[in-house]
């Protein structure tokens, strides 16, 4: 087993206030082309969470919202391979 000791900024990612910067052209371009190459499922599924802010879900919630019949298995696989 190896020991290992990496640094951890004290402030979370982003501006110390909690907001974060607007999107810059180069920022909508690249979310642009990921939104792309994504599945139609995964599109659904990140589209419930986009329309649902701060909402939490099982995964199972989320299977029968988006009629996956694996239940969260399902979400799992739309997760693990997006542009599947």
């Amino acid at each position: 087993m190896i020991d290992a000791t990496v640094e951890v900024p004290e402030e979370p990612a982003g501006s110390p206030t909690g907001e974060l910067p607007g999107w810059s052209d180069s920022d909508r371009d690249l979310a642009e082309a990921y939104w792309g190459k994504l599945s139609q499922s995964a599109k659904d599924l990140f589209s419930v969470l986009i329309n649902h802010p701060g909402e939490k879900f099982t995964g199972d919630e989320l299977a029968r919202e988006l009629g996956l019949p694996g239940g969260r298995q399902s979400v799992k696989s739309v997760l693990t391979w997006p542009g599947r």
